[in-house]
């Protein structure tokens, strides 16, 4: 009989509670009277109730609003980390795009260096065959009297021609890698 009047007393509380301290009398004043039980002195539970409910109010409330902040504050900062994430994010995918244009770029400059070093070589072996075709015209200018001489520089004019036609073929190849590559 006792935890049902107890409980009935929390009831009536729970209707009538606001923050500050609760008096027995607004109870007495808004609801009909308890029955009364024998050994149970009613006035001073609803007293001591009211006093225990009056100091767990406030740290409720305090705690509810504590609470309530720090809900609010932890959603704040899920949303800023979650925007820091995302920007985080964004920041990776440029730096990675960057860095392969990069590797790109470089890759194909250094192709392009390659093929040109190569045009150079190639350019150099022309001048060479060219200068050899000269001197093989001077002694052909001198060779009318010497046949053997004639034949043997014959021979080497028909080894450059070969070696021009050999090294233009090389060359071609070197130029289409060039345009290709876009050098």
């Amino acid at each position: 009989m006792v935890k049902t009047s107890h409980y009935y007393i929390i009831i009536i509380m729970n209707r009538l509670l606001s923050p500050g301290e609760l008096k027995p009398n607004i109870l007495q004043s808004n609801q009909p009277s308890l029955p009364i039980i024998e050994g149970l002195d009613t006035n001073e539970e609803k007293i001591t109730v009211y006093k225990n409910t009056s100091n767990i109010v406030p740290e409720n409330i305090s705690y509810l609003n504590c609470a309530s902040n720090n809900e609010k504050q932890c959603a704040s900062i899920k949303d800023a980390l979650h925007e820091q994430q995302l920007l985080l994010n964004n920041l990776l995918d440029v730096r990675n795009q960057s860095k392969m244009n990069y590797e790109a770029c470089d890759t194909r400059l250094k192709s392009c260096e390659l093929l040109y070093n190569d045009i150079n070589d190639k350019t150099v072996e022309f001048k060479n065959i060219w200068n050899e075709i000269g001197k093989i015209k001077q002694q052909l200018k001198s060779c009318a009297s010497d046949k053997k001489t004639c034949d043997q520089q014959e021979l080497k004019i028909k080894k450059l021609e070969k070696s021009i036609s050999k090294q233009q073929g090389s060359l071609d190849t070197i130029k289409k890698k060039f345009r290709s590559n876009k050098c």
